[in-house]
């Protein structure tokens, strides 16, 4: 069966024809055709080159590295992270719900904010290191509840997430905007708790 590109490369024929012919030989196959016409493909004419073989490859890998990779743990849109409300972040501390989807939510000194889940030393996803503290399994980097980095190789501290909290309190996270360690301070970075 010859299909997309295959059938205008003039070396395929050539191979196709090798391969019919010790075929033939060696009498596994009777007969093989030049080409399949589309009915017996179950194709109409209209949906003849549709998708050629690479196409439905690639198609397939998406799919495939879709599903590798998990569904989001919640609905993302544009960026948009619906990260519960703040009455799920009770105690200052960093919590990781989110850290597969690539944030971590800190309440820390009256704040609520969302950091980036990678290691600003070559990317690797971070982990919790006790209450206050997140460790890069690769190469040991350490960084504080704030995001500063506390152990090299890290030098750069974590950026962090737009974040906003609604009049009823649900959390959402940006992840299309960040803010430097210099940003910080922007309103749009941190949600400020009233005192428990």
């Amino acid at each position: 069966m010859m299909l997309g590109r295959d059938m205008e490369n003039p070396s395929f024929g050539s191979r196709h024809r090798r391969v019919k012919r010790l075929a033939s030989r060696t009498g596994i196959i009777s007969s093989v055709p030049d080409r399949c016409s589309n009915q017996e493909l179950g194709m109409s004419n209209e949906q003849e080159g549709v998708l050629n073989r690479r196409q439905f490859v690639a198609a397939a890998a998406a799919a495939c590295a879709a599903c590798w990779c998990g569904g989001p743990a919640l609905a993302k849109e544009n960026g948009v992270l619906e990260c519960g409300v703040l009455g799920d972040y009770p105690a200052d501390g960093i919590y990781d719900k989110f850290a597969r989807r690539g944030v971590f939510i800190v309440r820390h000194e009256g704040r609520l904010y969302a950091m980036h889940a990678r290691c600003t030393h070559k990317g690797g996803r971070l982990r919790r290191n006790g209450d206050d503290q997140l460790k890069c399994p690769e190469h040991g980097a350490e960084f504080s509840i704030q995001g500063t980095p506390t152990k090299e190789p890290a030098s750069v501290s974590l950026p962090r997430f737009a974040i906003a909290a609604d009049a009823n309190g649900a959390v959402r996270v940006d992840t299309d905007r960040e803010f430097g360690e210099r940003q910080w301070d922007d309103p749009a970075a941190f949600v400020k708790l009233s005192p428990s």
